[in-house]
Formats: structure tokens, C-alpha cells, sequence
């Protein structure tokens, strides 16, 4: 029995070095070795021109129908060994994949907000978008006019407008909405200039992190950071 316990303890002390939980994201300590379960085949893959650092990103689907927001991307270092790992995929409920409102009704519930004649719908999508741990499934629409712009998120069962933000911004600095380095969406996004800005507060991922080497944004030199803590405060950037 003692053993057993022993066993558990040391697994927990693991588990705790080499990943960080952070919301909905997990963080990986990949120590040169990829998980069994991942298959760069599935990946595309992006290199860093300037450092020839190769990173790999997989986008989520659920019944061929993208998630937004929701992905694994992998990090490899400058001598070309998996570094570092995130993986924020909704495990949750997923809602049916077949609309009940079709794409000319969602216009329509878009028309009747958007309260101008003269306009044009652009980007038009269908997605899953997670809301209170559900992926709901939705029609994406922007509605566009000289004068304003908004994107809507349509329930493609029920008609509700998930979501609705501006697409334009006319004054600095601006305070808008937008998707951070993880690819997911945050309410509301600081676009700032030197060190004049509002606090980030309470993120789903950290828009800006200023650690380096650190997490999510690759382990460059080949050593082992995992130690290193995720901070949304300024620090000191190259």
C-alpha cells in the first residue's frame, strides 16, 4: 500500500514539472519527445524565418466543422527537437452539426440589427464557437456599410445573436475585441503604444507575455525552461 501511495506521489510531481494548466489551455514540457498520440502528418507547419524555428499547429474539427479558438500547436527548438506543447481542444458537449436556421434567415436576423438598407455580408462561415463549456454552432456574418461594420455570431438553431462586435475602431488607443496568440478570442483586447496601457485583467490566455523562451512561445536555445512562470504584468521585451 505504501508503495502504491509512493508511486501516486511521484506521478503527481511529474505531472507538475513537465505541464501548466492555464484556464482552458494546458501547457507541455516536451523534453525532446512527442506524445504517442500526435501525428505531424495531421499539422501544418509554419517556420520562423529569421531563427529557422519550425512550429506546428492543428486546428480543432468536430464533425469536419471547425472550432474556433480551439487547437494544438507544437514548438520545436533551434536544434530541432520538440520543445513545448499547448492544447486547448473542447472536450465538452457539442451541439448538432446540422443548422436548423439556414444562412439566408441569419441574414435576415442580421438585417433586422444591423437597422441600415444599404450594406454587404462578407466572411460568411460556419463554425463552433464554446460558450459556458458547450460548442455551439454558429453562423458567422459581417455586415458591412461605409459608415459601420460588425461581425455577428447567429445560433444556427435557435436564432439568438451569440456574439455581435465592431469591425472598426476610429480612436486611440484602442480597446476593441480580437483573437490573442492562441488563436482565441478575448472580449476585450488592448491595442497599446510603449507603456501606456490598462491592465489585461483576467484573460483566457495571456495576450502579451514577456518571459522568455516561455511556454507556448517556443524553448529557442535547446535548454529546459519550465520553470518559468507566465506573467500578464509588463516586463522587458527584446
Amino acid at each position: 500500500m505504501k508503495k502504491i501511495i509512493f508511486i501516486l506521489f511521484i506521478s503527481l510531481i511529474v505531472c507538475s514539472i513537465n505541464q501548466k494548466k492555464i484556464n482552458i489551455t494546458t501547457f507541455y514540457n516536451l523534453k525532446d519527445e512527442l506524445p504517442l498520440y500526435i501525428d505531424l502528418n495531421e499539422f501544418i507547419v509554419e517556420k520562423d524565418q529569421v531563427n529557422n524555428i519550425n512550429h506546428y499547429y492543428k486546428k480543432q474539427k468536430h464533425s469536419d466543422i471547425l472550432v474556433f479558438g480551439r487547437s494544438i500547436k507544437i514548438h520545436y527548438n533551434k536544434i530541432n527537437n520538440p520543445s513545448s506543447m499547448s492544447d486547448n481542444y473542447h472536450l465538452g458537449e457539442f451541439e448538432n452539426s446540422i443548422p436548423s436556421i439556414d444562412i439566408n434567415s441569419a441574414k435576415q436576423i442580421v438585417k433586422t440589427d444591423f437597422k441600415l438598407t444599404e450594406f454587404s455580408y462578407k466572411n460568411i462561415k460556419l463554425f463552433y464557437y464554446v460558450k459556458n463549456n458547450i460548442a455551439l454552432l454558429v453562423h458567422s456574418i459581417d455586415a458591412v456599410s461605409f459608415s459601420k461594420a460588425f461581425r455577428y455570431l447567429i445560433h444556427a438553431h435557435t436564432g439568438e445573436i451569440i456574439k455581435k462586435w465592431s469591425l472598426i475602431h476610429d480612436e486611440g488607443p484602442v480597446i476593441g475585441s480580437g483573437t490573442n496568440l492562441l488563436n482565441q478570442w478575448v472580449d476585450t483586447l488592448h491595442v497599446y503604444e510603449g507603456n501606456s496601457f490598462s491592465p489585461m485583467g483576467d484573460l483566457i490566455t495571456p495576450n502579451l507575455v514577456c518571459e522568455e523562451y516561455c511556454w507556448d512561445y517556443g524553448d529557442c536555445d535547446g535548454n529546459n525552461y519550465n520553470n518559468c512562470e507566465l506573467s500578464y504584468s509588463q516586463g522587458i521585451c527584446p
